[in-house]
């Protein structure tokens, strides 16, 4: 009888372990941030499942790769992030044309199927592929040169990368990440593959800046504030913060030793960098040497209205199809802009018609003015040097912006993370 009720005894104990146990990993479990769930199916034009396509995951408020993730046999990749965020997708794969994509910010508890479709190139005889390691972990961005022309993707956490669909030639590879930097050389050969080995070298600096409002234009009172390779046009992992205008100065650490660009507002908040600023000052930059102060300004953006999913919900950014290769651009007046510049990017980011960049060949649309909303068909009347536009291509994914002229000088641009579209005939 004494060993039953000892038996007993000791049981209850146990119980009560195991009960208390479960209440504090639920009471823990309230304490995570919400959640949601994004499948990603990555398929050809024929619905085929493409298994090893290579999926970069972008924090599109910050324009900062967070992961990098291969599709498994059925081409599927599972997301499990952060709810009220918004998620940019670079999709790659040997053979195939890069995809790009913005995704709605994902709900708690929910969730969310996406099917992608991706092009096969055309002419890929002359590209083969790099495969390589860094040292260390975390995500690094990667970006190569061959012949002039860069080629960019993300390491994964383990310090992994796959970079498809590279020229054949010498490659010039930089892989760099808050407080690293290394560079590699190899010879990319066509139809190979090629691997790389290479170590990050510790690299850190600190830079100072001030974010201040242009006069003359309302503007939203917080602004994400990044630092940009100048080749990859893309955020250094771990060096893109959020900050309140006119608040004073930022701090950015851990600053690799190597030239970047300072831009703010890749987040959708009406926000976005002075164009008159950058055409007085060039663009904000940090430069090789000691610690750096960079002023950032920020002005009212212009409002892309067309081609665009809804224009009053600045998270809802996915690539509209549209079914004609000459799409209608539609956008709103900022600050009483008297003439426009058109500007097309490729899906690698590639300017292929007008920007600043190219100014004085840059092309000045002629848009029609409805009342505050300004059109203009894709290669209608237009002046500068630019005489002639290439054929847009079905299947492909293209980006627009516009940059407006106020008092005679070029002051605003639309945002960084609007326009984007896709041809579907």
């Amino acid at each position: 009888m004494k060993t039953s009720k000892t038996l007993i005894v000791a049981l209850a104990i146990i119980l009560n372990l195991v009960v208390n146990s479960c209440k504090k990993e639920s009471n823990n479990s309230t304490n995570l941030p919400p959640t949601g769930t994004l499948n990603i199916y990555v398929k050809d034009i024929a619905g085929n499942a493409l298994a090893d396509a290579n999926i970069v995951v972008i924090n599109s408020d910050k324009n900062e790769a967070v992961a990098c993730i291969k599709t498994n046999i059925n081409g599927l990749v599972s997301i499990v992030k952060e709810n009220n965020m918004n998620y940019s997708f670079e999709i790659s794969k040997q053979g195939f044309e890069q995809a790009n994509t913005l995704v709605v910010g994902l709900e708690v508890g929910k969730t969310i199927d996406k099917v992608y479709n991706i092009v096969p190139l055309t002419n890929n005889n002359n590209l083969g592929w790099i495969e390589g390691v860094t040292s260390g972990s975390g995500v690094s961005l990667i970006i190569a040169v061959v012949n002039g022309v860069a080629f960019t993707t993300t390491s994964n956490a383990d310090g992994q990368f796959y970079l498809y669909n590279v020229s054949a030639g010498n490659a010039e590879i930089t892989a760099v990440k808050k407080g690293f930097f290394g560079t590699a050389n190899c010879m990319v050969v066509a139809a190979q593959k090629v691997a790389v080995m290479f170590n990050l070298n510790a690299s850190s600096k600190t830079v100072n800046g001030q974010i201040s409002a242009q006069a003359g234009g309302s503007i939203i009172t917080t602004s994400s504030i990044s630092l940009i390779h100048p080749v990859a046009k893309k955020t250094i992992p771990g060096l893109s913060q959020l900050m309140s205008i006119g608040a004073g100065s930022y701090t950015f650490t851990g600053v690799p030793d190597i030239e970047l660009f300072v831009r703010a507002s890749f987040e959708n908040d009406l926000n976005t960098v002075s164009a008159n600023y950058i055409s007085k000052n060039g663009e904000p930059k940090v430069l090789v040497g000691s610690n750096t102060w960079v002023p950032i300004v920020i002005t009212e953006a212009i409002s892309i209205l067309s081609p665009i999913r809804t224009p009053d919900d600045l998270n809802n950014v996915e690539a509209v199809e549209v079914n004609t290769l000459t799409p209608t651009f539609k956008w709103n007046k900022s600050q009483n802009e008297s003439e426009y510049i058109f500007e097309l990017q490729d899906a690698n980011g590639k300017i292929i018609v007008g920007g600043m960049e190219a100014n004085p060949t840059a092309t000045t649309t002629a848009a029609v003015q409805f009342g505050s909303i300004f059109e203009w068909v894709y290669g209608a009347a237009h002046s500068g040097t630019a005489t002639s536009f290439p054929v847009l291509e079905n299947g492909k994914t293209y980006k627009f912006k516009i940059y407006g002229k106020v008092k005679g000088l070029y002051e605003t641009q639309s945002e960084e993370q609007r326009g984007l579209f896709k041809i579907k005939l």
